[in-house]
């Protein structure tokens, strides 16, 4: 059972542009509150590995999954935001090269 509640799950959903900066924000502030709860880890880790081996690896294997946690946060953000600068750079694109329209020209008749 415990299989099935370390799945992983992709959840998609939209927001206005201008609330993506906020959203990034919020992400790396729990990322933030990630490492320091890992850095705790590492610490108790260090602390019972040399006591509890046992009880040490058991740190050291949460140390793994909060690493790979992170690690996965860190690329949904940069994801996120790529995405957000690439819309960017395309609205000043858009706004940059007002669409010309096409004029022909006329031939000049041969008298």
């Amino acid at each position: 059972m415990s299989n099935d509640i370390n799945r992983r799950v992709t959840i998609t959903y939209s927001v206005d542009l201008q609330e993506v900066p906020s959203r990034a924000q919020i992400m790396l502030k729990e990322l933030s509150s990630i490492f320091k709860n890992l850095s705790n880890v590492a610490e108790e880790a260090a602390s019972e590995v040399k006591d509890n081996a046992l009880q040490g690896l058991k740190k050291i294997d949460k140390l793994s999954i909060l690493t790979g946690k992170t690690k996965t946060r860190i690329e949904d953000i940069a994801s996120i935001t790529t995405g957000y600068i690439e819309i960017l750079r395309e609205i000043a694109e858009s706004q940059e090269k007002p669409k010309k329209k096409k004029v022909k020209k006329k031939k000049k008749e041969s008298s």
